[in-house]
This record gives C-alpha cells, structure tokens and sequence, in this order.
C-alpha cells in the first residue's frame, strides 16, 4: 500500500499521534480495509469488462441477424422479379433469368446488390408495371434462385427480352420464350 494512502487513512481514523502499538494495529487494519477495496475495486472491473463485452457481443449479434435478414429480404425479391418474368418458362429459363440479375451484380457496369440490379430504372418491366409486388413465388422459381446460387449455368448473360435479341449485346441463346445476350 502507498505509504501517503496509509497516513491518510490514519489521520481519518485519529492515530497518527496514537501509541506504536495502536499504530500497528491500525495500520494492520487499514490494510485489510485496502486490500479488501483493492479486490472489490478488481472484481467490478472485472465485471464491468464482461458487460461491455457482452454488450459488444449483442450488438455484433443483432447487426449480423440484420445482414442476414437484408441477405433473404435480397433473395425474396430476386425470387419474385423471375417469378413475374418467367412464370411461364420451364426451371432453365428461370435459371438463366436468375444467372441475368446475378451476374449483372457482379458487373461493374451494372448496381452491386440484387435489390439495386432489379430496381435500377428502365431494366425490368416487371417493376415498372407493378408485377413484381402481384407475385408469389413458386416452389420451382425457389429452387432456380437456389440452385444458380449453388453454381450458375451461365456467368456471361447479361440481358434479356422476350422480343428478340438486343441490340447492345452478343447474341446468345433462346431458351424458352426469352432471348438471353451477353456483353
């Protein structure tokens, strides 16, 4: 203990100027009185170190139940634009709709989130006519959406229309009514 610590405590207590032997004794005191509030001192250091880790431990928690919650909110969408775009295709023609929107996110001429890619103006007709809030998913459109997460069928697809290829891009395949391009 700090010897100006146990003069103060002394002098509170009144014997400074006491006999040695009362002296000793209230010195013998004061220690265990400090080392006693020393321990105290660390354990609600202690605790209170825990409840901020705890603390931090929630907040990490309820941002990841967050992401997560954005990542599905993503992927519902993403189930319902190729549900109003290709409700009538067979389970390939949904996929290569799911591979447009995927890779278009992994394009850097194109939004980079699901959400962004699907409600970019001008792209989707299925969003500029309100098809996409009339839709539920079937249980076929879930599995397109989760088998081409998985791995796609095509990672070079970018458009598509039902008209005919588009002028910008490279002509690529059609499957079922849908005409798909790349870059």
């Amino acid at each position: 203990m700090k010897k100006k610590t146990l003069i103060t405590i002394m002098i509170a207590i009144g014997t400074l100027n006491a006999p040695a032997a009362a002296r000793a004794e209230s010195v013998a005191i004061c220690a265990g009185v400090t080392a006693h509030l020393s321990q105290t001192m660390q354990t609600a250091i202690a605790k209170a170190e825990e409840a901020k880790m705890e603390a931090q431990e929630a907040q990490e928690e309820a941002q990841r139940q967050i992401e997560e919650e954005k990542y599905y909110d993503e992927l519902e969408t993403l189930a319902c634009c190729v549900e109003a775009e290709a409700a009538n295709q067979g389970l390939k023609g949904k996929q290569y709709v799911v591979d447009v929107i995927l890779n278009r996110v992994n394009s850097p001429d194109f939004p980079d989130t699901i959400t962004g890619v699907i409600y970019q103006p001008h792209q989707f007709s299925v969003v500029s006519d309100g098809r996409i809030n009339q839709v539920s998913p079937t249980e076929e459109t879930y599995k397109a959406v989760t088998m081409e997460l998985e791995s796609r069928l095509n990672y070079d697809v970018l458009y598509f229309t039902a008209e005919g290829f588009t002028p910008y891009g490279t002509a690529y395949a059609k499957i079922g009514d849908h005409y798909f391009s790349t870059k």
